[in-house]
């Protein structure tokens, strides 16, 4: 008698394997076109998605702290 040996690929999700870059397509009027800005700020915006995602802060798995607002 033969015994099937099973592997398994799956893998366990863990909070710090998550990183998520928050990015929302807004219209720019300075120069006006569509454009790709940080949040919760949109004080960094940029002309494509992936300049938007290589740039803004990373939340992984926590967001980095937010400058105070003025209001």
């Amino acid at each position: 008698m033969r015994t099937a040996r099973t592997m398994s690929n799956a893998t366990t999700l863990d909070a710090s394997n998550v990183t998520l870059v928050l990015c929302q397509r807004r219209y720019c009027y300075e120069e006006p076109h569509d454009c790709y800005c940080c949040l919760p700020e949109f004080s960094l915006c940029y002309n494509t998605q992936s300049e938007c995602r290589a740039a803004c802060p990373r939340c992984n798995p926590k967001c980095p702290a937010q400058s105070p607002s003025p209001f």
